[in-house]
Parts: C-alpha cells; sequence; structure tokens
C-alpha cells in the first residue's frame, strides 16, 4: 500500500482538548441534522446503509451537506483556506475538484480535494478514486508523484 511519509506532531494538552471539543461539536452538529438517529448510526456504521436527502431534516443532497457539514469544517479546522477555481483536464473530460485548498496566507502546497457524500464507495465506478486516478494519469495536478499499480483499484 503506498502512503505519505508525514512528520510526527506533538500537540499538548490543551490543544489536544480543543480539537476534541471542536470535533465534538461537529459530530453533535451533523446528527442533530439527521430526521432519524438511528439511521445516523447506520451511515456511519453500516456501508449498505446510502445516505439520501430524505434521510435529512431540510432534505439538501447528500454530497452538498457532506460537503457543507463535514468537509467545509474540517478544512477550516486544520487551518486550510479554498482558493479559486481549478479546471483539470482528464481522460474523461475538463472537471473542477470539489475544493482546492492550501494553508491558510501560503501560496503552497495545494491540494484537490474529491468530496463525495457520507458512505459512498469511494471506489464504485464515477466516484472518488476515479476521478482522482484520472487527474494523476493525465498529469493535470502538475505534481510529482506516483501512481500505484493498476490492480490497486478493481474499479478503476
Amino acid at each position: 500500500m503506498y502512503q505519505a511519509r508525514l512528520p510526527l506532531i506533538e500537540i499538548d494538552t490543551e490543544k489536544r482538548e480543543r480539537l476534541d471539543e471542536k470535533l465534538g461539536d461537529a459530530y453533535q452538529g451533523i446528527k442533530a441534522r439527521f430526521k432519524i438517529f438511528g439511521f445516523f448510526q447506520e451511515v456511519l456504521t453500516k456501508p449498505s446503509s446510502k445516505l439520501q436527502s430524505q434521510h435529512l431534516k431540510d432534505e439538501q443532497e447528500p454530497e452538498e451537506f457532506t460537503k457543507r457539514s463535514l468537509i467545509e469544517p474540517l478544512i477550516e479546522l486544520l487551518g486550510f483556506e479554498t482558493i479559486s477555481e481549478t479546471v483539470l483536464v482528464s481522460p474523461s473530460g475538463r472537471r473542477e475538484p470539489d475544493y482546492v485548498i492550501r494553508p491558510k496566507k501560503q501560496d503552497a502546497p495545494i491540494i484537490y480535494v474529491e468530496a463525495e457524500p457520507i458512505n459512498t464507495d469511494l471506489y464504485s465506478k464515477g466516484h472518488g478514486i476515479s476521478q482522482v486516478r484520472d487527474w494523476l494519469i493525465s498529469r493535470a495536478s502538475k505534481t510529482d508523484y506516483e501512481l500505484p499499480p493498476m490492480d490497486f483499484c478493481g474499479y478503476c
């Protein structure tokens, strides 16, 4: 399996407690948006339970719900900011990543984020992994990387 080597960072107890509190608040906020608490638990624990608009109190589309309730708060919490729209060319056509982010007040690094609804199979055709793979194959992101072997993803 391919992995990136990241430096280990020591986090002091106070910062860790604040992070735990913020993550707990985010969890409670997401949970409160579901019509039925039991289905919220199923979405988190059972791959066969697919989130749909009718499961949410405001009946928002699942991908938009995931973006606004989970991804955007995490981007902010981690100290990143979104930047202007970027179009990447891939074998399946021109496509915008859902988010292009970087550390606040810095020019680089730039990170592309593809969003999918909570509990989506990221390996299913046309979702997550296959979309990002298209960007990597076409070298649309103009970055240095090594592609995993083709059998890394059975659906790609």
